[in-house]
């Protein structure tokens, strides 16, 4: 994780003779190793670009000579004696994190590669010595992403959604093999710290939970971990990205990089304006990016889901970790408020309890099939799930309610898409769907799915 600073502000202040004092922590056997790396006759090292965090290093712009690179960038890794978290988070626990981040690094940079649609920086070189690491990669500014935004207009978080939908696309379903086997800095299992310090009792409880939501998605993909808009350096006219700064590169839902991504830009107003349209335009572009025999549908299904836990999750590392934090607002409340409410178990009234009793008495005829909704309030039996399965009953004449109500079923396949659901009013299900989309429904009702307006 790398503190925002841009390149441009850092070359106006560290240019000209104050450049040289940083050439302390670059040895001349650094130098030697990158010069030997880019094939180059001699190097100047150039501007300090940012200061990695906590004081673990620094990444410095080299000007080189004798070879087709005019510069590289170089992420110098030096594990201090003792860290200086601003947070005050200087822990063991913290530090082992941040050199497993540094390793992730180097392994995502050497193995993994991505396209012009999710561009990275190209690296030229890696290694580690000691208490010491050094990536050598591309100079983003050279290749013309030489732009950072502190804020960004419509087209620019645009731009940064497309990527992320690309890169998605491009790993989904990919085993995040050598990385964090859960991505994104602030994941459960490695802050467990900032979980004890969190006041909100109620999210606390509902941590483990939200956490599991998300780790059992049927779609998984590589995520980026730490999509800030800081790690994201643009073209001149904003309308194309590259992406930088793996350290928590690792497998997960695909929404955890985006609500990251749409709470470092948008304030708590636009937030509530601007969300839920930036959401739509990710899916759009993600549909364009996943491979043809990707059921699309099921997946945007599922990611929709999961963008208020995703949120929620975040939500729940800033209340231990910086519970200050401008990020923490109506909006990221009221999402966590409806994320508790949906893992709150519905209580059952006493009317509801006999209701029950009574529809399990009910003994039905042999010749009905299909599954019962298994949410307590629902009387009636879901239907089967297609024309052809309903004919295979009894001739096909009728069809029976738990209730003992008795309805006609089609003779042909329909599409009822818009008509509500004979089980309880959850959802209604489309009859041409395949079958395996269907047998979700198929297995009852688990009361969580909002009835259809």
């Amino acid at each position: 994780m790398i503190e925002p600073a841009g390149a441009t502000r850092w070359e106006q202040k560290h240019s000209g003779p104050e450049a040289e004092a940083l050439t302390g922590d670059m040895n001349q056997e650094n130098q030697d190793l990158i010069l030997q790396a880019c094939g180059a006759s001699s190097l100047r090292v150039g501007a300090k670009i940012q200061t990695l965090w906590s004081g673990y290093g620094e990444i410095v712009r080299l000007h080189l000579d004798g070879c087709d690179r005019p510069s590289v960038v170089v992420k110098h890794v030096k594990f201090p004696e003792e860290a200086e978290h601003p947070g005050g988070w200087n822990t063991d626990r913290s530090h082992r994190r941040k050199v497993t981040s540094y390793q992730v690094e180097t392994h995502w940079y050497q193995n993994y590669s991505t396209n012009q649609n999710c561009r990275i920086p190209a690296c030229l070189a890696a290694w580690s010595h000691g208490d010491e690491m050094l990536i050598v990669l591309e100079d983003l500014d050279v290749a013309g992403y030489d732009q950072r935004r502190t804020s960004v207009k419509d087209g620019e978080i645009r731009a940064c959604l497309r990527w992320l939908a690309h890169f998605h696309a491009l790993f989904l379903g990919a085993a995040p093999e050598g990385l964090w086997p859960v991505g994104t800095y602030w994941h459960l299992e490695t802050r467990p710290d900032e979980l004890e310090a969190m006041g909100d009792a109620k999210l606390k409880a509902a941590a483990g939970d939200i956490d599991r939501i998300l780790n059992e998605c049927r779609f998984k993909t590589v995520v980026h971990g730490d999509a800030k808009l800081a790690n994201f350096c643009f073209s001149p006219s904003g309308q194309d990205v590259a992406a930088v700064d793996f350290q928590y590169v690792g497998g997960g839902c695909g929404m955890k990089d985006v609500v990251y991504l749409l709470g470092s830009c948008l304030n708590e107003k636009e937030c509530e304006r601007r969300a839920e349209g930036l959401l739509d335009f990710y899916f759009t572009e993600l549909k364009l990016a996943v491979k043809e025999d990707v059921d699309f549908a099921a997946l945007e299904t599922e990611w929709r889901e999961m963008f208020v836990f995703a949120w929620t999750d975040f939500q729940r590392f800033l209340l231990g970790w910086m519970p200050g934090s401008w990020k923490i607002n109506r909006y990221s409340k009221q999402l966590t408020k409806e994320v508790l409410h949906k893992l709150k178990p519905e209580p059952e009234n006493s009317s509801t309890r006999q209701k029950s009793k009574r529809v399990a008495k009910r003994q039905l005829p042999s010749h009905t099939s299909g599954s019962f909704c298994r949410n307590r309030k629902c009387l009636y039996q879901l239907l089967p799930l297609t024309a052809r399965h309903l004919q295979q009953q009894d001739g096909g004449s009728e069809h029976q309610r738990v209730d003992g109500t008795r309805v006609k079923p089609p003779q042909q396949r329909i599409e009822p898409a818009s008509e509500k659901s004979r089980s309880c009013g959850h959802r209604s299900f489309d009859l041409n769907l395949k079958p395996a989309q269907l047998c979700r429904w198929s297995r009852g009702c688990r009361g969580g799915t909002p009835p259809l307006r």
